[in-house]
């Protein structure tokens, strides 16, 4: 029967207390006091079944620590509209109207600033706008997430607690961003507390490695407590021990259980304002399950308010007021006042496209209402909702693209095969697939590049290869694409080739064939990338598109060069980058001139212009990874004809990196400005720069940054015979030493044979004579660091006496430092060998060499050398 006005009433306003969590409520308490007084990140994952009361704890949380820590609260769906719809979410507590005013305040420089605010108006205010394809996707992505947490920090401008409920929901992308949230620098403190059932343990086993609290069952005191605050002394004792029996101490079975009885009658109102059984206690029913009490919630509905729960489940946990039209429910505000008087729904939320919406109260509630329709009807309504979506996001139907593809699919899998009335699953498949691809893009441009690989495969494995061949590989070859630049090149690789095959003749195949070799040179199988280059451009010819012939051009030049050869390069490369400029396509030509000045460079025929412009062209396409790397090589094509003058360069291009949160291009900015002061002899300002660039490293984990400036710190400990930079590096290496490379490359060699003997002066002991073998390691390269490295182990040897090995060194050197196209500090390099090796006329010819660049630490050095000391005074 319906139950009277005065039970509905107590059904929406059954709300059970929390109980038996005392401990857990102070462990998160404390745990935000802390990170608030030591100014420090961290991340809690709470982990418990459904039902078990993980967001009434972050209720409880949120109101004791309300007084303590701001409060933000965000909350993942499992029909989300785009990847970062739950950091969205998070902006809704603080609003982002004030942000540019609060950044400024909280002393984000002004070009750091408006980068900020204009990637958090991306996130709030999504739009259609197009990926940009860089090349670093991991590096962009990062750099987002450090605006959006910059933002949030200041627009709070207090400690604060992230509450993030369903974190089972998540894609990589989101878990990524929570995990650099709860891991990161913060002003103020930020205590990221996310809940999840146990399956994120086992789908994202890595990203649960931070701090977890398990959410146990009630335990049965508690349980009894639970039950008498819900009704009183209603129950008799046997009837409380069965519901902790069949409940095992799950409180939303318990509180759902009640519910039904209010709602069937089996409990009434009793005169003293109280409850009371209206049968005996033998004869009350129990349902099994949580889902059975909500679908015999569900059935006890009113006709049109259990309409409105079974079709609006269609829709997802979050139910559109304008979609129960199309989802033809015609009695939806009836059916809608029905739901709220009992609290099955809460609401209104207002969503900019899909307008006022309501939610479930619960996802178990949600998932019967969806278990209740047939096959057919829930096919159907898949169907209606994809379009509803479609037309009323207009322009911005990028934003629910995957919402769209995902309605498509389900409508797909619904579907019965002899259904009637419904497309045939062909033309589902088809449209799911196109609707893929276009949710892998509006992933694309935010930067969730997890999503978008997820997609993209999602489009390929439902196009038919018979129907639709070429957008199959096109589709394939986008998945590749995200893979390769996304630190999962083997894959991508494999995807690559696989598009390739699929475009058999089609003249399409150019651009996969471009992309393929392009991910050959990342892995070094450079004979393959020129293979491939050059086998393609023969086999298509003219029929190519002209941006994609002028990659393959680029791309064979580079191929070859990178293997020692020069003939022909350079004019590849200038034709390579004339084709791309005919071709108007900015991308194309931003990927020619990358390839075309990385082929220039290996056959030293690349210069500080060339780089420059590449620059340039980046910063017109707003690919900022690009511009920094660019900058900052053409900064260091400066610094080998003047380092004063490289400085300066540095410095803008580092500050363009913090500016868009590009933290590890900015400290290799920094290193390149370390390196260039220590050539200059500037070694306090070096050392300070160095061990600032090491700590951000360490902290961050980038290793290879770290050890690059590790070598010019121990350069300058040596001299110093600083004992305690020595010990830091050993204490750096024991963590790094298993991320090393097992067989080390020549330039790794010789830099560890140098970093053991500047160890040893560092501590004011005497070095052990180097490995012979590193004599065969040495290779022309014009790194001042590595130059250094060099020189300590030809004077190594000198000193212990082994005249023929540093003479054989200097020789070494001399042959590969010292060719005509060598830079004045490499030739000056090779002479200093010569006079530790014992020819001390060769000290002044690299003194002179040196003031040339000028590189007053190599002077100090060959003076050192030319009048008998072994190493220069600091």
């Amino acid at each position: 029967p319906r139950p009277e006005p005065s039970r509905e009433a107590a059904l929406g306003s059954l709300r059970a207390p929390m109980f038996g969590r005392t401990d857990e409520l102070a462990t998160l308490l404390a745990a935000a006091r802390e990170c608030a007084s030591l100014r420090r990140s961290a991340r809690i994952t709470v982990v418990a079944a459904p039902g078990v009361g993980k967001s009434r704890l972050l209720a409880e949380f949120a109101d004791a620590g309300a007084g303590e820590v701001a409060i933000l609260r965000s909350k993942v769906r499992p029909q989300a509209t785009a990847p970062y719809e739950t950091v969205a979410q998070l902006f809704e507590g603080p609003g982002p109207g004030r942000l540019e005013e609060a950044l400024v305040a909280a002393g984000l420089p002004l070009a750091r600033a408006a980068v900020v605010a204009d990637e958090v108006r991306t996130l709030t205010n999504p739009t259609t706008r197009t990926p940009t394809g860089g090349s670093d996707l991991p590096a962009e992505r990062e750099a987002r997430f450090e605006a959006w947490i910059e933002a949030l920090d200041a627009l709070v401008g207090q400690p604060a607690a992230w509450l993030v409920e369903d974190a089972h929901w998540a894609g990589p992308d989101l878990l990524a961003f929570l995990d650099r949230a709860g891991t990161g620098d913060t002003a103020h403190g930020r205590l990221v507390i996310v809940t999840a059932r146990p399956s994120l343990l086992e789908s994202s086993p890595g990203w649960s490695g931070a701090d977890r609290l398990d959410l146990a069952p009630l335990r049965p005191t508690d349980g009894r407590a639970l039950i008498e605050a819900l009704v009183g002394p209603a129950m008799p004792d046997a009837l409380v021990e069965a519901i902790l029996e069949r409940s095992d101490g799950t409180p939303l079975f318990i509180e759902e259980m009640i519910r039904t009885w209010i709602g069937v009658g089996t409990l009434v109102p009793s005169d003293d304002g109280g409850w009371r059984l209206a049968l005996e206690p033998a004869s009350v029913p129990f349902p099994p399950t949580v889902q059975a009490i909500y679908a015999a919630q569900l059935d006890d509905l009113p006709p049109d308010a259990r309409l409105v729960a079974r079709r609006g489940s269609v829709a997802g946990r979050r139910v559109p007021v304008a979609a129960l039209a199309p989802l033809q429910v015609d009695t939806a505000a009836e059916g809608l006042d029905a739901l709220r008087r009992r609290a099955l729904i809460a609401g209104p939320t207002v969503d900019p496209i899909t307008g006022e919406a309501y939610a479930y109260r619960h996802a178990l509630l949600r998932d019967a209402g969806d278990a209740s329709l047939a096959r057919s009807e829930r096919a159907r309504l898949h169907l209606a909702m994809a379009r509803w979506l479609t037309d009323v996001a207009g322009d911005r139907v990028g934003v629910v693209a995957e919402a769209v593809a995902e309605h498509y699919a389900a409508a797909l899998e619904a579907r019965p095969a002899l259904a009637t009335g419904l497309p045939d699953p062909g033309e589902l498949a088809a449209d799911a697939a196109t609707w893929y691809e276009r949710a892998a893009d509006a992933a694309l441009a935010l930067n969730a590049h997890e999503a978008a690989a997820r997609h993209f495969a999602r489009a390929v494995g439902l196009t038919d290869a018979d129907r639709a061949p070429i957008d199959r590989a096109r589709r394939r070859l986008r998945h590749g694409e995200v893979l390769a630049a996304s630190a999962n090149l083997a894959a991508g690789i494999a995807e690559l080739e696989a598009a390739l095959r699929e475009y058999g003749e089609d003249p399409r195949g150019a651009v996969a064939a471009s992309a393929l070799a392009h991910a050959y040179m990342q892995q070094m199988r450079f004979p393959e990338a020129e293979r491939l280059t050059a086998e393609t451009l023969e086999r298509l010819g003219d029929r190519a598109p002209l941006s994609a012939t002028a990659r393959l051009h680029a791309l064979h030049a580079w191929s070859v060069s990178a293997q020692g050869r020069s003939d022909g390069v350079v004019a590849e490369a200038d034709a390579a980058e004339a084709m791309a400029a005919a071709a108007d396509d900015p991308h194309a030509e931003l990927e020619v001139l990358e390839h075309a000045a990385s082929a220039r460079d290996e056959v030293d025929a690349a210069s500080a212009e060339h780089w420059a412009r590449l620059a340039d062209r980046a910063r017109l396409l707003g690919r900022w990874p690009q511009v920094v790397s660019a900058g900052r090589v053409s900064a260091t094509y400066v610094a080998m004809e003047d380092p004063a003058a490289a400085l300066p360069l540095l410095e803008e291009v580092g500050q363009l990196a913090i500016a868009h949160g590009l933290r590890e291009q900015a400290g290799w900015a920094d290193y390149s400005r370390c390196e260039a002061l220590w050539v200059l002899d500037r070694c306090d300002e070096a050392l300070a720069i160095g061990i600032d660039v090491i700590g951000t490293a360490e902290r961050l984990a980038y290793d290879r940054l770290a050890f690059r400036t590790w070598v010019i710190v121990l350069a300058i400990a040596a001299v110093r015979g600083d004992r305690s930079i020595a010990e830091r590096y050993r204490h750096w290496w024991a963590g790094a030493k298993a991320h090393a490379p097992a067989a080390p490359s020549p330039y790794a060699h010789v830099l560890r044979e140098a970093i053991s003997i500047w160890l040893a002066r560092a501590d004011g002991e005497r070095p052990r004579p180097p490995d012979p073998s590193v004599i065969d390691a040495i290779v022309p390269m014009v790194n001042p660091h590595y130059l250094a490295a060099l020189e300590t182990v030809v004077e190594a040897w000198a000193e212990a006496g082994e005249s023929a090995l540093a003479r054989a060194a200097a020789e070494r050197s001399a042959e590969v430092l010292a060719e005509p196209d060598a830079t004045a500090l490499m030739r000056a390099s090779a002479a200093l060998q010569s006079a530790m090796a014992g020819d001390r006329e060769a000290a002044e010819r690299s003194g002179q060499l040196a003031a040339g660049v000028p590189a007053p630490w190599w002077e100090r050095r060959a003076n050192a050398v030319g009048i008998g000391d072994a190493q220069p005074d600091d």
